[in-house]
C-alpha cells in the first residue's frame, strides 16, 4: 500500500532536486553566484 507513495514522493524530492540543481547551474553560467 505504501510503496506507491513512497515512489511518489520519491519521485517528486528528485524533480525537485533537478530543478533546483539546473538553477544552480543556470546561475553559475550567468556568474551571479561566483562565489559557490
Amino acid at each position: 500500500m505504501m510503496q506507491d507513495e513512497i515512489i511518489w514522493i520519491l519521485t517528486v524530492i528528485n524533480l525537485c532536486l533537478n530543478i533546483l540543481n539546473n538553477l544552480i547551474l543556470l546561475l553559475k553560467k550567468e556568474k551571479i553566484i561566483s562565489e559557490l
